[in-house]
């Protein structure tokens, strides 16, 4: 259903003078329903794999290894990052383009936990670097409301993929990341959000 919903919101997303407006508009959608609709869940279904290989690869290491609240945590941690990068209204929220890149974080992830349960320390060191990022960026994300332009909407959700990519280049180096990233870049964008309106 939400495959449906999807596709119906892409090509019917625009507003419509008259109902034979509509009616010449979906006629001429008629041949793209399928096509589309192959496009979004060829799309959708790697995340959706890697997404439950994840979850399950989280808790077969929680069985391996030794239970303890640390460790404990830690996985729970890593669980409920992807859940945030991956929540259940993924296929309403992310386009096509971003799909791909979905699946790498997720991949990200697994290799973190795996890596961070034989050595959590260089793992706290690495997450380190990151925790001054993520909490601006939920900072900014409960300071956004109605009136926040378009432009600072968007420059937070751009903040969001460069703070993943940014994990990428710390936990999975051999995932590669999509561009360039650094901690000078992320703070260059968090200033240029916080001129924003």
């Amino acid at each position: 259903a939400r495959i449906f919903d999807r596709v119906i919101e892409e090509l019917f997303s625009r507003p419509f003078r008259s109902k034979e407006e509509f009616l010449v508009h979906a006629a001429s959608c008629v041949n793209r329903i399928l096509p589309a609709g192959k496009i979004v869940s060829d799309s959708i279904m790697p995340v959706v794999y890697a997404y439950a290989s994840a979850r399950e690869r989280i808790g077969a290491l929680e069985k391996a290894t030794v239970k303890g609240p640390v460790i404990g945590s830690f996985l729970n941690d890593i669980r409920n990052s992807l859940t945030r990068i991956v929540p259940e209204n993924f296929i309403e929220i992310c386009d096509v383009d971003r799909m791909l890149h979905l699946c790498r974080y997720v991949r990200a992830m697994i290799l973190r936990a795996e890596r961070g349960v034989f050595d959590l320390e260089k793992d706290r060191k690495k997450a380190a670097r990151i925790k001054p990022f993520t909490d601006t960026l939920d900072s900014l994300i409960k300071e956004l409301n109605a009136s926040a332009s378009r432009e600072k909407k968007d420059a937070v959700e751009e903040l969001v993929w460069m703070i993943e990519e940014f994990k990428v280049s710390l936990f999975a180096q051999e995932l590669k990341t999509a561009y360039s990233i650094s901690p000078r870049k992320i703070e260059e964008k968090i200033r240029e959000i916080n001129r924003m309106v």
